[in-house]
């Protein structure tokens, strides 16, 4: 019991994905002051109202003056969030993940929990998800290979 209490210390329900999301990031503030930067691919390996977890082959300070933004498109509605890296976890093939915790208010934070829920319905129930950037094998590729 207690081994489980200090593996999860999130506080949100994550919605795992068995097939990422592709979706961009781009920087957004370094300490505190706005960034125009481009944006880049990732893929969103799941997603809950605290944070999410992605994978790239670009390298990301964990620095909490870095602030990114999210651009994920779910169930008909393209979703912005700022959120800070927290973590960076070495995969494979030159590949990394990222764990985020989000920055955003609460009346952000309950519409989105509102949209997760949904996803997670239609994916208990084996639902397609349409107008949902779903990554297709060769957009895994393209995200993942992309310098």
């Amino acid at each position: 019991m207690e081994t489980e209490q200090v593996l999860n210390k999130r506080k949100f329900f994550r919605v795992y994905l068995d097939t990422p999301l592709c979706s961009e990031i781009t920087i957004s503030k370094i300490d505190d002051k706005k960034i125009d930067s481009s944006s880049t691919k990732i893929c969103v390996n799941d997603i809950g109202p605290g944070g999410l977890l992605f994978t790239s082959n670009l390298k990301f300070p964990v620095n909490d003056s870095v602030v990114f933004e999210f651009y994920i498109k779910l169930l008909d509605q393209t979703i912005r969030i700022e959120g800070i890296i927290v973590r960076q976890i070495l995969w494979k093939n030159d590949l990394s993940q990222y764990g985020v915790n989000f920055e955003m208010n609460d009346s952000k934070r309950e519409h989105l929990v509102r949209i997760l829920n949904e996803l997670a319905i239609r994916l208990k129930n084996k639902r397609f998800l349409v107008n949902s950037s779903i990554c297709t094998k060769k957009d895994i590729v393209r995200c993942l290979k992309q310098r």
